[in-house]
C-alpha cells in the first residue's frame, strides 16, 4: 500500500472521533457500530479490529468507513417511516384483489414484511418487521428484523411463516429462511410472486426495536405478545387484525 502523507492518520482519526463512531479505532464499540449501520463488511470489521496493521492502512480503512457512512446515512430510514411503507405493502398483500391464496394467510403463524425502501447495497440487505398470531386472537406488535444475502432487486418482500417452529426461529439471534415453513413473496408491480430466498438469513434487529419502543426489548418478548404496540405501529397491527384472521 502506498505511503500516507505526514499527519494523514491523525487527521482521519480526529474526523472519526468527531463523527461519534467511537473513541478509539479498533475497539469493539467501533466495529459494532459499523456493523450495525450496515456499511461495513465482515472482512473490513476483522481488519479494523486486528492488531499489527500499519497506521496508514488503519487510517485509510477509517476513511472508507466515513465515506460509506455518509452514503448509508442518506439511505437511512427511521422505523416509523419504514413501518408506514411496510403497512402499505401489507395492505396490498392482504387486499381482496391480491393474488395470494386467502387460505394461506388464514393459516399463517407469523408474517414478515420488508418494504422496498428498506433495502441497502444493491438489494442484498434489508430491514423490516415481523408480527405473530396470538393464541387469544389478534396479532402482536411488530418486532424489527434484519435480513442479509437477499441477492435480488429491491422490492416489497413478504414472508409467511406457517408454524410455531418458524415463529421460534424469528425470536432467535439468526436464522436461515427455510421452506416450507417460510413462504416468500416479492411484489412485482401489482402482483405478488413466489420467490426463493435460499441462503438468506434473518435476525432480530435490536437497534431498530430500541428506536421504535424507546427502550431495549427482544423479539421474543414482542412476538409472544408481551409488548404493547407503540403509536407508529398500530396501523400495521390493525391491518393484520382486520385482514389476516385465522382460518380465512
Amino acid at each position: 500500500m502506498p505511503s500516507c502523507p505526514t499527519g494523514f492518520e491523525g487527521s482521519i482519526v480526529r474526523t472519526y472521533e468527531r463523527s461519534g463512531w467511537g473513541e478509539n479505532m479498533g475497539t469493539d464499540r467501533s466495529v459494532h457500530a459499523a456493523q450495525t449501520h450496515g456499511v461495513f463488511s465482515r472482512q473490513m470489521a476483522v481488519a479494523l479490529g486486528r492488531s499489527g496493521q500499519s497506521p496508514c492502512f488503519r487510517a485509510s480503512l477509517l476513511w472508507a468507513i466515513l465515506v460509506l457512512t455518509v452514503v448509508a446515512s442518506a439511505q437511512e430510514v427511521n422505523p416509523d417511516r419504514r413501518l408506514e411503507h411496510a403497512t402499505a405493502a401489507l395492505r396490498a398483500f392482504l387486499s381482496a384483489d391480491s393474488n395470494v391464496p386467502k387460505n394461506l394467510v388464514g393459516k399463517a403463524q407469523c408474517i414478515v414484511v420488508v418494504p422496498h425502501l428498506a433495502f441497502l447495497v444493491g438489494g442484498k440487505y434489508g430491514r423490516g418487521f415481523a408480527s405473530c398470531r396470538m393464541a387469544a386472537g389478534g396479532w402482536t406488535a411488530p418486532g424489527a428484523i434484519a435480513m442479509e444475502s437477499l441477492g435480488g432487486s429491491a422490492a416489497d418482500l413478504i414472508i409467511v411463516v406457517m408454524n410455531e417452529n418458524g415463529m421460534k426461529r424469528l425470536m432467535g439471534e439468526a436464522t436461515v429462511v427455510a421452506d416450507p415453513e417460510m413462504i416468500s413473496y416479492s411484489r412485482a408491480k401489482e402482483l405478488f410472486v413466489g420467490v426463493s430466498l435460499e441462503g438468506s438469513t434473518m435476525r432480530a434487529d435490536g437497534g431498530e426495536n430500541k428506536k421504535l419502543y424507546g427502550h431495549e426489548v427482544s423479539n421474543g418478548e414482542i412476538l409472544m405478545g408481551k409488548v404493547v404496540a407503540p403509536r407508529g405501529a398500530r396501523g400495521f397491527v390493525a391491518v393484520l387484525n382486520k385482514r389476516a384472521r385465522k382460518g380465512k
